[in-house]
């Protein structure tokens, strides 16, 4: 009996620590649930970067903070710039990381108990200002914003900068509402981002510009949709003669060539210029297929030129920064060649320095495709960018174009001329074609063929012109 009470003791102490140890697993597992729950509830409403509260707690937050009390605040939209996307493409995710974290920190180090700070988006952050009744302190901050969040990030042995733009609107007076004070300090934002400067201030005026910007993007989308039809098309295209001075006593010349120029008519808005609609097509990505229109249409003008006379014309296009990127854009390029029966050195592609920025290496290689293939590539505005001289060096650039604005002030100006006379020289001595454009007055193109210029594009010889003018205009002036 007693080896009976004996052994039932053992079996229940072993049922015993059979049930602590369940117990413990099924803890363990508890507090390993609770964990991941407290972890997802706080990637909820924080910031994995910068351990802010995120834009789900700002929507949540900031109708009452608004309505806390009568004070004047602001918000203010801080975004970095372009050059910390090329940080996330190049370095490994701890660098851009750190960058977040520490531009978190030292917002709040600005802002300290003055306001509330929020990691919105991945490369944007809102600050709420609780009180902006002195407006000395007010503007103290706002350059203490972009001072200290642009003071290089140092991790790795790596030393980045990143420039910050500021978008700033003030409540109640840009909008009294949770949405509208939102949407007032992201048009602020995009301002300061197109205008590259650090600081803008939201104004009244912005909205009906915005406006305008929205009912352009939405006629361009509608144009586009019919730009087929040409009948019905909105889209006109314009072409500025080329043109080679033959003899400069009697101003003899002959059209060599033409820069193809998009017009637009709009249902309501009449002729706009491309300065009025090209940028908003940039922003938006609409330029992508605005841009082959314009090549397409111009590649056919030029064809048909080609079959009554003009069979040495050469057709300018230019290429945005989007399109100049696509991958396809060499494909496109030479099957409209082929099959409106081009050859490939009439057509000259007319870049810029911000669209070999993208990506040099790549672009070179497009480049040297394309000169392959018989195409010219043209370094459009020569001379504007802090870069041009770097990338006439590296690049197989066939034809410089040089910008207006080292023109306007020939021949009188000598701070103009100095220039002027040293990239000529820099590019007859790299083999490089010229052309000039902007010339308006005989002055310039006197003072200009005498410097060893040959080629023109300007008002003195012509404005830009409809296909039909244009193809006059240039069978009347074959030299």
């Amino acid at each position: 009996m007693g080896l009976l009470n004996q052994s039932e003791k053992l079996e229940t102490q072993v049922k015993y620590q059979r049930l602590v140890q369940k117990f413990k697993l099924l803890r363990e597992r508890y507090n390993v649930i609770l964990n991941e729950r407290r972890r997802l509830a706080k990637q909820l409403v924080t910031n994995p970067d910068s351990g802010l509260p995120n834009g789900v707690v700002m929507q949540t937050q900031l109708h009452e903070i608004l309505k806390r009390d009568d004070r004047p605040k602001a918000l203010c939209f801080l975004k970095l710039n372009e050059i910390f996307n090329l940080v996330r493409r190049t370095f490994s995710s701890k660098i851009p990381e750190w960058i977040l974290y520490q531009t978190g920190v030292r917002i709040q180090s600005v802002i300290e108990n003055r306001g509330k700070v929020y990691h919105t988006r991945d490369d944007e952050f809102l600050i709420v200002l609780f009180d902006i009744s002195d407006s000395a302190t007010f503007n103290q901050t706002l350059q203490r914003l972009v001072r200290d969040t642009e003071k290089s990030h140092v991790l790795g042995g790596y030393n980045i900068s990143i420039r910050v733009n500021l978008g700033v609107a003030l409540y109640p007076r840009d909008g009294d509402t949770k949405s509208e004070i939102l949407r007032s300090t992201d048009i602020a934002l995009s301002v300061a981002v197109r205008q590259q400067v650090s600081v803008f201030t939201f104004t009244p005026s912005l909205r009906m510009e915005q406006m305008e910007r929205i009912e352009i993007q939405n006629g361009l989308l509608q144009a586009l949709q019919s730009a087929s039809d040409l009948k019905h098309s909105q889209f006109q295209m314009y072409y500025q003669p080329q043109v080679e001075l033959l003899d400069p006593e009697t101003g003899k010349f002959r059209v060599t060539g033409a820069e193809a120029l998009i017009r637009w008519k709009h249902p309501s808005m009449g002729f706009l210029s491309p300065g009025k609609f090209v940028p908003i097509a940039e922003e938006t990505g609409l330029i992508v297929p605005l841009g082959a229109w314009i090549l397409r249409r111009s590649l056919q003008e030029l064809g048909e030129w080609q079959k009554i006379g003009l069979s040495s014309l050469q057709m300018g296009i230019n290429l945005s920064t989007r399109q100049f990127t696509q991958e396809d854009i060499i494909h496109d390029t030479i099957r409209l060649c082929k099959r409106l029966g081009i050859p490939h050195h009439n057509v000259k592609l007319e870049i810029t320095e911000g669209a070999l920025m993208q990506n040099v290496a790549e672009s070179a290689k497009k480049i040297e495709n394309l000169l392959r293939m018989g195409f010219h590539i043209m370094l459009d505005d020569f001379g504007t960018g802090y870069s041009s001289l770097s990338y006439l060096r590296t690049l197989a650039i066939s034809i410089i174009k040089i910008d207006k604005s080292f023109v306007d002030d020939l021949p009188g100006e000598v701070n103009s001329a100095a220039p002027v006379r040293a990239i000529i020289g820099m590019a007859r001595q790299m083999k490089k074609g010229i052309i000039v454009e902007g010339v308006e007055r005989w002055e310039q193109v006197k003072w200009l063929y005498e410097n060893g210029c040959r080629v023109f594009q300007g008002y003195y010889f012509s404005k830009p012109l409809p296909a039909e003018d244009f193809h006059k205009f240039a069978l009347g002036n074959q030299g």
